[in-house]
Parts: C-alpha cells; sequence; structure tokens
C-alpha cells in the first residue's frame, strides 16, 4: 500500500486547489486537506495552511511539474 506524502502547504485554499487540478490533468491524483472548521474559520488556513496530500510515488514527478525543490 502505498503512503501518502505533503506535497505543498499552502496559505489558501484557492491555490491548493490550482495545484490540484493541475496536477490531475497530468495524470497524478492529489487530496486538498484543510482544517478550518467546516468553513467557519477560513483564517485558520493561514495558520495551519491548506495540505496537498499526494502518493509518495508520484511526489517526484509533482515536484518537477509544480516546480517545487
Amino acid at each position: 500500500m502505498a503512503r501518502i506524502v505533503i506535497l505543498k502547504i499552502y496559505s489558501s485554499v484557492e491555490l491548493a486547489e490550482l495545484a490540484h487540478q493541475f496536477l490531475e490533468q497530468n495524470g497524478i491524483q492529489t487530496t486538498v486537506q484543510v482544517d478550518n472548521i467546516g468553513g467557519m474559520n477560513p483564517a485558520l488556513n493561514v495558520s495551519l495552511g491548506v495540505k496537498l496530500l499526494i502518493d509518495e510515488n508520484d511526489l517526484e514527478k509533482a515536484q518537477e511539474l509544480l516546480q517545487i525543490t
């Protein structure tokens, strides 16, 4: 079974969703994880961040696509 890792932590849901959609269009499955009390406290996005999760087997390819070093 593959291990899920954090690809990147974003400060907004919108930025994480853009990266998510771009990677999905390139054949890489991702998940956006947000802990902002169901949208009731969006300020938590900044302090806790919005995580883009990925299968570690796709990590290198995703980093190349997003130009993350």
